[in-house]
């Protein structure tokens, strides 16, 4: 198939559909629809959305060339492509039991970028799986009139819409297909839209990288510094909504990402993201001493304290510009001011113009505290803050996760990244312990095996629902890697090689929601798409800390093949 479809691609860019005579789709058992086979032949040139060709034939081969021959007739003039998806239908199901089928009121269940949608059974008026999913057809089970529009426009030809004027059809038909896409040099097979991972290599970790680093890591922060915090690429929707600890968290992988991959575009899009991080500390007094906050729609919260420095440390340690360096010890004021005695924090949220002390409380903002506290005292080697990191530490191991077992530990993966910190200048066998524990336990829960699904392999379980999800597979990755280097620092090659293990399948998973070219075809705004990450399998929505998690996994394993080559 891979030599087919670089015929494909050369026969679509040098406008020559003879260059497939002689060329055959490999044989294989493709659903026939009234003695044709099917084909949708998707095109990119990175500017506008992909256009989709319908093509039918007594054979795939014959079907291609047909699909082929549509595009070379009606494509635009000068459109040059530059990506290539072909779709060879092979499995039709009815949508209702009973005929016929409401426009209205018809529910569709379907499985969303797996199914393509048929309106007929001649399978004149039909969307691919990714067409039904990039276009939003389907809302809370119930086609979108105007997007089907939209999706019909886009096609080439034009496919008729008459039948959105009627109120009902015969009935309405989803289907699977096998999928590839190619570049001219690269051939993929795909599954609902994203590639089939077998397999992943130091090489492939730094493609996947560079692709977020050049495209989406560019476009993400506006001119003001602000994330664009959530994006719906099916419609164009961004989010009122802001979190400012995502904002912080997010400009930390970026830091990440640029010690890595030095490059002037991604810092300046860095700077001005911490310089608007920095405009949103005010200064307070808690307990008679001058401190300061970090502050977003008047409400200030200990992890965005806590994160705050995580990120303007790192911004310190590779630029050497100490500017920061007074912001992030007034924000370590506070946090240390609030500590209790037992060495929990009195504060989680607090409303700043009242001071009023809300009841919420984060898992994380505890572990999130510790790491911003060590960071802090690496830059100013003001031993205050390990004090207050140790004493945060102790309480969590001793006190929530008293009698943990690997059943009930909590997976903090913030408080890995803390307990990793501090054991460099407090080791302690009780924090090293913990964070072994908590390794084992998500090591022991991956998903692995004829028991899963194949897009679920190396999954870890969700907090909510069945599928695993990129985000908190990523969490936890981050986690227990940086439990891989305690354990190489005491000498537990055991434990570091089941980690090392597991966090390959992990990032495997995690990369199958990376949005590449093969994935934004269909969209408009691709680079702001390319590279990022969503978080369930069936929903392409975009957030900011989506696309920071899975980044940080990432750069956490490749760290780890690097050291084992020292």
């Amino acid at each position: 198939m891979k030599d087919f479809m670089k015929m494909l691609f050369e026969a679509a860019l040098n406008k020559d559909a003879q260059i497939l005579e002689g060329n055959q789709v490999p044989d294989n058992d493709f659903l026939q629809i009234n003695g044709n086979n099917v084909v949708f032949l998707s095109v990119s040139d990175n500017k506008s959305r992909a256009y989709v060709i319908k093509g039918k034939g007594s054979t795939a081969t014959e079907a291609v060339t047909e699909a082929l021959e549509k595009y070379l007739a009606n494509r635009p003039f000068k459109f040059k492509p530059k990506h290539l998806k072909l779709d060879i239908l092979n499995k039709v199901t009815p949508i209702n039991k009973e005929e016929p089928f409401s426009l209205k009121d018809s529910k569709i269940i379907y499985n969303k970028g797996v199914n393509g949608l048929a309106f007929d059974k001649s399978f004149e008026t039909v969307l691919s799986p990714q067409e039904v999913e990039a276009y939003n057809v389907v809302e809370k089970n119930k086609l979108v009139p105007d997007h089907l529009r939209a999706a019909f426009n886009n096609q080439l030809p034009q496919s008729d819409t008459d039948l959105l004027n009627q109120s009902e059809l015969e009935n309405v038909y989803k289907f699977t297909a096998e999928s590839y896409y190619t570049n001219g040099s690269d051939v993929e097979e795909l599954y609902r839209g994203h590639r089939v991972i077998n397999s992943l290599s130091k090489e492939d970790l730094l493609q996947a990288i560079e692709l977020t680093k050049d495209n989406y890591f560019q476009k993400v922060v506006n001119d003001k510094g602000k994330f664009i915090y959530t994006y719906n690429p099916a419609t164009d929707e961004k989010e009122n909504k802001y979190n400012i600890l995502r904002h912080a968290g997010t400009a930390y992988s970026m830091l990440e990402t640029y010690e890595l991959m030095p490059d002037k575009s991604l810092m300046d899009n860095i700077e001005s993201a911490l310089e608007f991080l920095a405009d949103k500390v005010s200064p307070v007094e808690v307990n008679g001493k001058s401190a300061q906050v970090l502050v977003e729609r008047d409400v200030n919260k200990l992890g965005g304290n806590a994160l705050a420095i995580v990120a303007f440390a790192k911004y310190t340690e590779l630029k050497k510009d100490e500017k920061y360096l007074p912001i992030m010890q007034g924000l370590a004021v506070w946090i240390k001011e609030t500590q209790k005695d037992n060495g929990d924090f009195s504060i989680h949220k607090q409303i700043f113009s009242t001071k009023e002390i809300t009841d919420f409380r984060s898992n994380f903002y505890t572990g999130e505290a510790i790491l911003g506290l060590v960071r802090l005292y690496e830059l100013d080697r003001n031993e205050a803050w390990l004090d207050v990191a140790e004493k945060a530490t102790e309480y969590l191991v001793t006190v929530p996760n008293k009698g943990a077992t690997l059943e009930t530990v909590h997976h903090d993966h913030w408080l890995l990244y803390g307990i990793n910190a501090i054991y460099k200048y407090r080791p302690r066998d009780i924090f090293l312990n913990h964070a072994k524990l908590m390794a084992e336990s998500i090591v022991s829960s991956q998903f692995l095996g004829e028991d899963y699904e194949e897009e679920w392999q190396g999954g870890l379980p969700p907090q909510e629902g069945k599928a695993p999800k990129s985000v908190p597979v990523a969490c936890k990755t981050e986690g227990i890697t940086n439990v891989y280097q305690l354990a190489k620092l005491t000498g537990d090659d055991e434990l570091s090689e089941k980690i090392k293990e597991t966090v390959k399948q992990t990032v495997k998973f995690e990369l199958q929601m990376q949005l590449t070219p093969e994935k934004v075809m269909y969209f408009e705004k691709k680079k702001l798409c390319l590279g990022a990450f969503h978080n369930k399998f069936k929903v392409i929505e975009l957030r900011n800390d989506f696309t920071q998690h899975n980044i940080s996994s990432c750069i956490a394993l490749l760290k780890i093949l690097d050291s084992q080559k020292n």
